[in-house]
């Protein structure tokens, strides 16, 4: 069997992800989007691109939100780093494109708490099954495409995220 040598790297990752969503791309394959399959089902499920990535964007707020929460609150990880060495940068080192939080400790956790209450508003807002699914979605239980055909659970989720986000701009 002969092997193909592909120099750019990334054309590596841009057919796995052609192949992944069976040619069902909207867009160009290097988009960050496509590189979780909670963004190829919202690719699948909206056919637009620009809602896709609203959605996704609005998903990546709540989970950012409900993480802070878990860390500084309840002191645990919800995503655990698994086979990779975690590296604290010394206090010395910035990064530029990182902005500097100048916030107290109180106030990370004051931002932390009232952050998770208001995801916790709109989501009781949400029928309970789209609560739910969101959150399944969010802890990586479920599958949401299949061959480039959403599943049930990935039909769900749009539908769900689309509700959250009218919850949200009301």
């Amino acid at each position: 069997m002969m092997h193909t040598v592909i120099e750019d790297p990334t054309e590596t990752v841009k057919a796995a992800r052609v192949r992944r969503m069976c040619g069902k791309l909207v867009g160009d394959a290097a988009a960050p989007i496509y590189g979780e399959q909670l963004g190829e089902a919202l690719i699948l499920g909206t056919g637009d691109r620009n809602e896709a990535e609203a959605l996704h964007a609005l998903f990546a707020a709540y989970d950012g939100a409900r993480s802070a929460y878990a860390g500084r609150i309840l002191g645990m990880r919800i995503h655990p780093a698994v086979s990779a060495t975690e590296y604290r940068a010394k206090p010395e080192e910035t990064e530029i494109s990182e902005p500097v939080d100048l916030r107290t400790e109180e106030q990370k956790i004051e931002a932390a708490k009232r952050g998770s209450a208001e995801w916790d508003a709109r989501l009781a807002k949400l029928q309970r099954w789209q609560a739910l699914i969101i959150d399944s979605v969010r802890f990586g239980r479920e599958t949401l495409h299949d061959a480039g055909d959403l599943t049930v659970s990935g039909r769900s989720f749009v539908a769900a995220m689309r509700k959250l986000r009218d919850v949200v701009e009301r």
